[in-house]
C-alpha cells in the first residue's frame, strides 16, 4: 500500500457513516485525498476488522483509478439524459464530479435545501463521504463538505 496513505478513522454520528481518511497517489500524478465509508447503511458496508478494511481500500484505490474517469463520466451522462425533471439534483452531481473535497457553502449550486439534492443522491445510490469538520479556504468557513469524485464510482465497478 505504498501509493496509499492511511491517515485515520472517524465517524459522522448523525448519518451513521464511518470513514478511513486516505490519500492515493497514482503514476499519472494524480493525487486524491478523500474519505472512503467502512460503515455505510445505504450499501451495507459494515467493516471492522483491520484486514478487511485495508483490503476493500485496495480495491477502492483500482477502482477510483483516474484511467476509469472517462468511461465513468460516460455512463453517468448516460444515466442522467432519462432524467430531464432531476435538473436541481443533476447540478448538485456535476458539482460533486470535481475528485476534490466541495464546500456547501461555497461551491454546490446556490439552494436553500442542498441537504435533499445530497440525499436524492445517495437514494440513487451513490455514495458520498462527509466531513463535518472540514475548513473551507475559499469562504473561510468550516462546512459540511461533500466529496463525489472516487466515492461515487466504486459503486459502479465493484
Amino acid at each position: 500500500m505504498t501509493k496509499i496513505k492511511i491517515h485515520g478513522r472517524r465517524s459522522h454520528s448523525k448519518a451513521s457513516e464511518r470513514y478511513v481518511d486516505v490519500t492515493f497517489e497514482y503514476d499519472s500524478g494524480t493525487v486524491w485525498n478523500g474519505s472512503i465509508p467502512i460503515e455505510y447503511r445505504r450499501t451495507g458496508t459494515n467493516l471492522t476488522e483491520d484486514e478487511e478494511v485495508n483490503s476493500y481500500i485496495e480495491k477502492i484505490y483500482d477502482y477510483c483509478s483516474p484511467i476509469r474517469h472517462e468511461q465513468w463520466m460516460q455512463e453517468q451522462q448516460s444515466f442522467w439524459a432519462d432524467k430531464t425533471k432531476a435538473e436541481v439534483t443533476k447540478s448538485f452531481f456535476d458539482a460533486l464530479t470535481t475528485f476534490q473535497w466541495t464546500c456547501v457553502n461555497c461551491q454546490l449550486p446556490s439552494n436553500p435545501n442542498w441537504a435533499r439534492r445530497i440525499q436524492d443522491l445517495k437514494e440513487m445510490g451513490y455514495t458520498i463521504a462527509t466531513d463535518t469538520a472540514k475548513y473551507c479556504y475559499v469562504c473561510k468557513k468550516k462546512y459540511s463538505s461533500y466529496s463525489n469524485s472516487c466515492v461515487t464510482w466504486w459503486n459502479f465497478w465493484l
